[in-house]
């Protein structure tokens, strides 16, 4: 049976009846992790998070650990605490006042008793991974102006533990976005774990203890500095009866869907179809990753397929989370200008689909064989940020004034007659002048490139040397978008203005 994998935590004891994957330990999976970036605005205390996971397997005594920050300072703590629960976490604060903005390194050393031995541990006890230095950056706050509002949109917690693959628990995520700067995060865990038995994922819950539990974690969590929204990410049935996924967001009744969950054989087919879907008023839904290359293997064995433009239209979807934490997303923003020039008006997203992951990611590569880790997928890398005059995230994204960023800000509006149109909007053909604003921080250095596309009979085109304030002349049935990217790697974009 092919498992599947995503940005993960990876789980390395399933295993078949006489079939142990070449990863399998029989340790706790043992894992620290840290925020990429520090924002000294909210916090001067670096997080640095301990999961211990299946302790209840394999019970260990955990003594100390030794946080370096490589050319600088060391903090010990000590705990000679016995650890047997099939969950634990633990966050050491690490005090960076003195420390100036810029980037550092850090390694952590944990160390354990297990069966009458010692041992020591770089980061993670993940076998056959060669440890590599977290590196994190200190900024003094980020690029966002006021009722700008930057948040994780696709984020699996703790209650996605399945065969392959787990996240990191909602009280410790809050605590690692707060430091980072986010404003917000949604919690869109598998509909196929959040229907599990909290004690066996390969047993369905009739009573849903896992989705009642996690929206308990959420409401206790939630708070006016970073809201926190609770929802699912469905696996739902397409217009050709393959597997996809979406993300739905504030609904109130759980949503079945276990058709790629690899949790029985040959068993694959789609438990709910989009046709069949019953929306709830005051939920959000959102095609996720829509454009991503499904793996051969995954067609076959899932049954996964990929969203179709009649999906997305029956059942009248806007939002698109176009942007899913890796490194293909100018291919992915192509994708979605070939939708704006069909005419479609899809406004994009960004989340990074992680499982926590907040400063690397380890994965399972290949099933029962190999383990990887890299720097995607990461909690927060790539930011939905709206505006709004509160930090509400369902009215502010439905209010549809939204950017998508790795770091950097930029907006643009449109004015004619002393009256301003946003992004978002739909205006009349015309003349207006165009205005834009950029900020950026030494994290993502200076502007390099700022484009200004229209889209029109079916081509779009780049305007040049336009200054800010120039004014331009719109026909009917296009639009007009704006991205930039900076000296560092920073990239945003814009949704359009629609002309109609």
């Amino acid at each position: 049976m092919f498992i599947p994998f995503i940005a993960s935590y990876a789980e390395v004891h399933y295993h078949l009846k006489y079939l142990f994957p070449k990863y399998f330990t029989s340790f706790p999976e043992i894992i620290t992790d840290i925020p990429f970036r520090l924002c000294l605005k909210r916090t001067s205390k670096l997080p640095v998070l301990l999961i211990i996971k299946d302790a209840d397997k394999f019970p260990i005594k955990l003594l100390e650990i030794e946080i370096k920050i490589l050319g600088y300072n060391s903090y010990k703590e000590i705990f000679n605490k016995k650890i047997s629960q099939s969950y634990f976490s633990l966050i050491i604060p690490i005090e960076l006042s003195d420390f100036k903005p810029g980037k550092y390194e850090l390694i952590t050393e944990i160390k354990v008793a297990h069966k009458g031995k010692t041992y020591l541990f770089i980061n993670d006890n993940y076998k056959n991974l060669t440890p590599q230095p977290y590196v994190f950056e200190i900024v003094s706050d980020t690029p966002f102006p006021e009722n700008w509002y930057a948040g994780e949109l696709h984020y699996h917690s703790s209650y996605t533990s399945d065969q392959v693959e787990f996240g990191a628990d909602i009280s410790s995520t809050t605590t690692i976005a707060k430091a980072m700067g986010l404003d917000w995060f949604s919690v869109t865990d598998h509909s196929y774990d959040l229907d599990d038995n909290p004690e066996n994922f390969l047993q369905t819950d009739p009573n849903l203890k896992k989705w009642k539990m996690m929206q308990h974690d959420v409401k206790a969590n939630d708070s006016d500095e970073c809201r926190i929204i609770a929802g699912e990410e469905l696996s739902v049935g397409n217009c050709e009866g393959k597997n996809i996924h979406l993300l739905i967001l504030n609904n109130k009744e759980f949503i079945y869907g276990t058709g790629d969950s690899a949790e029985k054989w040959f068993k694959n087919k789609p438990t709910i179809n989009l046709s069949e879907l019953k929306k709830e008023k005051q939920a959000l839904y959102i095609a996720a990753h829509p454009n991503e290359k499904v793996p051969f293997l995954q067609k076959i064995s899932l049954r996964r397929g990929n969203w179709q433009i009649s999906d997305l239209v029956n059942t009248r979807i806007e939002f698109l989370q176009i942007i899913n934490g890796h490194n293909k997303v100018d291919r992915n923003i192509e994708f979605w200008k070939s939708l704006l020039l069909q005419g479609y008006k899809f406004m994009i997203l960004a989340g990074n689909d992680a499982h926590g992951n907040f400063n690397q990611m380890r994965q399972i590569a290949k099933p029962f064989l190999k383990l990887i880790n890299k720097n995607e997928q990461l909690f927060g890398k790539w930011q939905t940020v709206f505006h709004y005059n509160q930090n509400t995230p369902l009215k502010g994204l439905l209010q549809r004034k939204i950017i998508v960023s790795n770091g950097p800000f930029l907006n643009f509006w449109l004015e004619k007659n002393k009256n301003m149109f946003y992004i978002g909007n739909t205006i009349e053909p015309g003349k207006y002048k165009l205005h834009w604003e950029t900020f950026t921080n030494s994290e993502f250095g200076k502007f390099k490139e700022i484009k200004i596309n229209l889209g029109y009979n079916g081509s779009e085109k780049q305007l040049l040397n336009l200054k800010n304030g120039s004014l331009i002349s719109l026909k009917t049935n296009s639009y007009i978008r704006m991205s930039g990217k900076t000296k560092k790697g920073g990239k945003v974009f814009c949704n359009p203005i629609w002309i109609d």
